[in-house]
């Protein structure tokens, strides 16, 4: 069996399991494989599939539930987008996060996020490229003409099959910015078919370790992790000053965690 080198760290990596889909999403069998050194797990069918082919899945998927406020396959979901704009309020209204260019979600989908940060009084753009059509929402081509002081980008790691993309992501930041990110992160994947996080749609599933490593190969220099929202925020700069201003704003008991470098929280906890 032909084998693909980690998304992260370009190890080799093995056969892990699979997972029937019994023809849900017209997908059948897929062969989910690990990295041998990081952990990062990921489906190898979704990979292999065409342009066309992954472009149609994921269509199908999000329409079911997209415009809604309702997702059945992630129940928590509307909960989770306040309180995600309640963390990026607070932090905005702390001065925590840089705001000397614009704010941009990408990957934002039907923008719920957005329009409840905009509402709170804040000013994000929307980027998705299936969305482009919106008036709202930036091209392509406008989104590459500048930097960002804070990209928000949730539950969008998970669909994502080229390490192009996630450089791509992480190019549009400016220096002294910040990557507000919500991904599902474990310390180790387990090879059970029957997690829920296996849904038809997601084919990248990282690990602390691959994370942490994603976190230093783009140079971040200090990280916050907020439990409740589950949102990272992470920083490419931060001096000394900003980092007392932190530790003496945000406390564990607000559900804060931070650190110079990678907060791996759950990596942490699940011990």
């Amino acid at each position: 069996m032909n084998t693909l080198s980690c998304l992260i760290c370009k190890a080799e990596t093995k056969f892990y399991f699979s997972k029937d889909f019994q023809h849900s999403f017209e997908l059948n069998l897929i062969d989910y494989h690990k990295c041998e050194t990081c952990g990062f797990v990921f489906s190898k069918t979704h990979y292999e599939m065409s342009d066309t082919e992954w472009e149609k899945l994921n269509f199908n998927c999000h329409n079911s539930y997209q415009n809604q406020n309702y997702n059945p396959s992630d129940p928590r979901w509307y909960e989770r987008l306040y309180l995600q704009c309640e963390v990026i309020y607070k932090l905005a209204k702390l001065e925590i996060l840089p705001n000397s260019l614009a704010w941009v979600d990408w990957g934002c989908g039907d923008g719920k996020l957005v329009d409840i940060l905009n509402n709170r009084g804040l000013n994000v753009q929307k980027y998705d490229l299936y969305m482009q059509h919106n008036s709202d929402y930036l091209t392509n081509e406008v989104l590459q003409k500048t930097q960002y002081s804070l990209l928000i980008n949730t539950s969008v790691f998970e669909h994502i099959r080229e390490r192009h993309t996630l450089d791509v992501i992480n190019s549009l930041i400016a220096k002294d910015g910040v990557l507000a990110l919500h991904v599902l992160v474990k310390e180790d994947i387990s090879p059970d078919p029957d997690w829920f996080y296996l849904q038809a749609p997601h084919v990248s599933f990282f690990t602390n370790q691959s994370m942490q490593i994603l976190f230093e190969q783009w140079n971040y220099k200090a990280s916050i992790y907020h439990v409740p929202s589950r949102l990272w925020f992470w920083f490419r700069e931060m001096d000394n000053i900003q980092m007392s201003v932190i530790k003496n704003l945000l406390t564990e008991a607000e559900g804060f965690y931070f650190k110079e470098g990678f907060v791996n929280y759950w990596g942490v906890m699940n011990k």
